[in-house]
């Protein structure tokens, strides 16, 4: 929300404004290719006592993004407390950002940094086949979606998302 304040920071060399999945697999593939970074959307980068503000391209759609992987983890790093004790949990992000306005939220910020609404849900059967990846590799205890907004969907994307997740039984 604040890229202007945060690149200040004499620790910071570059900030990341929006989705960064895109961003930072670019930026990767230049360092490793030893080759000039400075025109990757999304980043700001400070070089030279300047300040290279890139374009901002964000929104992904995000059935589109691979399914998370946490297979370099160590498996201690998935649990979680809960009422008293630890459960392997795992994150499945479900949707970005908030179909609301609200005054007293970061959402209208978001709303005038991004061309387009920063508003986005996985599709059930995407969501579904997420879930199913990664259960079947990391056998959670639990699952913990990430989501501003889990509540916020329309009574069918709920109802459809309920029908998918029976299967998955955790």
């Amino acid at each position: 929300l604040a890229p202007e304040i945060a690149i200040q920071e004499e620790a910071i060399d570059m900030v990341c404004i929006g989705d960064g999945e895109h961003s930072i697999t670019e930026l990767c593939q230049k360092m490793m290719a030893g080759e000039d970074y400075s025109n990757v959307q999304n980043l700001w980068i400070k070089r030279d006592d300047k300040i290279i503000k890139n374009k901002v391209n964000s929104n992904h759609n995000l059935d589109d993004l691979v399914v998370p992987d946490f297979s370099d983890f160590k498996d201690h790093m998935f649990y979680r407390p809960m009422q008293g004790n630890f459960f392997k949990t795992v994150p499945v992000e479900l949707a970005r950002g908030c179909p609301y306005e609200c005054a007293f939220c970061s959402e209208p910020a978001l709303l005038g940094q991004f061309s387009k609404k920063f508003f986005r849900q996985k599709s059930i059967p995407r969501a579904k086949f997420e879930l199913e990846q990664i259960v079947e590799k990391f056998s959670p205890e639990f699952i913990y979606f990430v989501s501003e907004t889990f509540l916020a969907v329309t009574s069918r994307y709920f109802e459809e998302f309920i029908e998918a997740y029976k299967d998955i039984k955790i």
